[in-house]
């Protein structure tokens, strides 16, 4: 997915608009839920030991 972002005063002109993706923020959302899910599972799989 890439969004433009505005970086000037005119709108109108597409040099004006620079384009970023997004993957990055999905990506630590998608691997923050991961992390909680298997955090669950693995504090009752291996010991503080």
């Amino acid at each position: 997915l890439i969004a433009l972002l505005y970086k000037e005063s005119i709108g109108y002109d597409l040099s004006n608009w620079k384009p970023i993706t997004l993957l990055n923020i999905e990506y630590k959302i998608y691997a923050m839920a991961m992390q909680l899910r298997l955090l669950l599972i693995f504090i009752n799989i291996i010991s503080m030991d």
